[in-house]
């Protein structure tokens, strides 16, 4: 599916789950690929075709050492394309930290857990950034990032020394255990992942075979990122 149409048609869920329950609690990615679901979603929002006013979002991830006003955040990322250019509550946003490592899983457990968890996927598997090896009971936690994800992070930051090596992210066991779990990969890029994500064996060398576990999880790729699959 292209990138347009599956944008549009993520963001039909994110709205259905919202209707349905206007308090609902869901788990953003920060990083590109969501562009466009997150334009649409403005879109919608600002023609009053639902409301983010009583919606809990919980940031999937944000890097160590890095100030939550700070241009290249995780938090402003999402701040600048969504929460801010709707009528999203600023104050319903919580986001991983040191802070609240040890209390966040407690806190959406807390409130119900995750309705909705919108999900990019990594070259190497990952989701949110629980990087290939991470356990599935693990909690929200500290994660050392890989030399791959270190190399992604190059342009942003401007130059190795600059870049986190490390990032405060959801666990996957909180991930798969929500009720709809959308994922979005595209480009030839992300092949390898998708075809991993539903036939590798679901243990940690490929956190994102973990999505094999849950009854609910819609995926968006366009024929790139499909190209490994058959039919």
């Amino acid at each position: 599916m292209p990138y347009a149409q599956a944008s549009s048609a993520a963001a039909d869920i994110v709205e259905e789950t919202v209707r349905k329950k206007p308090d609902a609690c869901i788990a953003l990615p920060a990083g590109r690929t969501p562009d466009a679901l997150f334009s649409e979603l403005a879109e919608r929002n600002r023609q009053g075709r639902f409301s983010f006013a009583s919606v809990r979002f919980f940031l999937l991830a944000e890097f160590e050492g890095i100030p939550p006003d700070d241009a290249r955040s995780c938090t402003v990322s999402l701040r600048k394309r969504l929460i801010d250019v709707t009528d999203a509550d600023p104050a319903n946003l919580i986001v991983p930290s040191a802070e609240n490592i040890d209390a966040l899983d407690k806190i959406i457990e807390s409130q119900g857990g995750l309705d909705l968890a919108v999900l990019g996927l990594g070259r190497a598997g990952q989701i949110a950034y629980n990087e290939p090896t991470t356990q599935f009971a693990s909690p929200t936690h500290r994660q050392k990032l890989s030399p791959g994800t270190c190399r992604s992070l190059l342009e942003l930051y401007g130059g190795e020394l600059n870049v986190p090596q490390y990032a405060y992210t959801i666990g996957i066991r909180t991930i798969v255990s929500a009720r709809k779990i959308v994922v979005m990969a595209f480009g030839s890029e992300k092949a390898d992942a998708v075809f991993k994500m539903l036939y590798a064996r679901d243990d940690s060398l490929v956190p994102a075979a973990f999505l094999q576990i849950p009854a609910d999880v819609t995926v968006f790729a366009d024929a790139d990122a499909a190209s490994k699959l058959t039919e």
